[in-house]
């Protein structure tokens, strides 16, 4: 139910076992626990917020929760990628949720622009029905990161593979 920006990370790469405790699901996010003029801050709390989704949360409610650390184009960009509301039935139906941890984070410039930098994120990710898990594997999401005129840095719009 992710966005098609997150694809698995090749097997062996990270810890994909089963958790012995379920993450907890994030807490809300509030812009006075996050250093804004720390990209790899930034990202990693957007990370935080946006990768797990609970079925008795709105539908896209993980694309709303990480707004308040992303453009309004990464919002955008996210929702045209959401949920759909057939598939919102389903997640509803089978009580699926998902809780992610590990999250970790390298910002890497980019060479052409000071004010643009590209975020290569990972985290566990554990699916789970009925609020028992079922499975987990690793997200690798990368996005840019954008530098706003009042000084904060804010995730913008997913972005290739830094080179």
């Amino acid at each position: 139910m992710i966005t098609s920006t997150a694809t698995s990370a090749p097997h062996g790469r990270a810890d994909t076992s089963l958790p012995t405790e379920v993450p907890p699901p994030p807490t809300a996010p509030t812009a006075a626990t996050t250093n804004f003029h720390d990209p790899a801050a930034v990202a990693r709390d957007w990370m935080t917020q946006w990768c797990p989704f609970d079925y008795r949360e709105p539908r896209n409610n993980h694309v709303e929760r990480s707004t308040v650390f992303a453009t309004p184009a990464a919002k955008t960009a996210d929702l045209a990628h959401g949920t759909t509301v057939e598939a919102y039935r389903t997640v509803v139906m089978q009580k699926l949720s998902r809780r992610c941890d590990q999250v970790t984070g390298a910002i890497t410039p980019n060479a052409e622009h000071s004010t643009e930098l590209v975020a290569v994120l990972t985290a566990r990710r554990t699916d789970l029905a009925t609020d028992a898990p079922v499975g987990a594997d690793t997200v690798a999401v990368v996005r840019s990161m954008l530098l706003q005129p009042d000084g904060r840095w804010l995730v913008d719009v997913p972005a290739p593979l830094p080179r």
